[in-house]
Parts: structure tokens; sequence; C-alpha cells
């Protein structure tokens, strides 16, 4: 399986990825949506993470760049946001994940999205 994750936080961006190769996933951390179509073209991805942050704006907008070409690729939104489960479908995420994070929960939705690579 191959995961596209990104996020802005350093940090965050290591501890997930290294949480997902040690369940055997193939992970590009990328620190920012630029750029995102030519890594989905290069990496086909099953599923990408993207951070949400505050205002959502980056995301929203990568997310609609994903679907205008990437269509069914599963776009799963991650956010402290209070709001998230109330917000990420409007804006044309599949899913969404809380930081922080729970493992388990991260490791189910991802077997959702496990054979829809690009």
């Amino acid at each position: 399986m191959n995961i596209i994750v990104q996020d802005c936080d350093a940090g965050v961006l290591e501890v997930l990825s290294l949480s997902l190769e040690i369940e055997g996933i193939n992970v590009l951390p990328l620190r920012s949506s630029h750029e995102i179509i030519s890594h989905i073209e290069q990496f086909s991805p099953d599923a990408i993470i993207l951070d949400f942050k505050l205002s959502g704006t980056d995301a929203i907008h990568a997310c609609m760049m994903i679907k205008t070409k990437f269509e069914n690729l599963p776009v799963i939104a991650s956010s402290c946001n209070n709001n998230i489960q109330s917000e990420y479908r409007k804006y044309g995420f599949n899913d969404y994940l809380k930081k922080p994070f729970d493992l388990d929960s991260l490791y189910s939705s991802l077997k959702k999205y496990q054979y829809c690579a690009v």
C-alpha cells in the first residue's frame, strides 16, 4: 500500500510516517501540498492524508485539485479541529482523522482504501 502523508509539522509527519512504515505501508511524506498532483502521478498512492490545519484552506484547495484529476482517490483530512467530523465531507474529503492520532483508528481507516491506487 502506498500513502502520501502531508503535514506542516515535521514532528507529526515523522511520527505518522514511521507508524505507517512499521505496518509495511510505503509512505511519501510531504511538508506542503504544493505540486501534489505531480507527487500523485509519480507515487501512485492508494490514499492521501492532508493536514487540515485551523483554517483548512490549503487542504481544501489541494483536495479539490486532487478530486478534479483523480476522482476516486481517497483523501483523508487530519486535524485537531473539534468540528472536523462535521466539516470534512462538504469539502470533498472521504474521511478524517482527529489529532492526536489513535493508531488503531488510523490503520482501520486506511484499510478501507487499500486497493484504490491511481
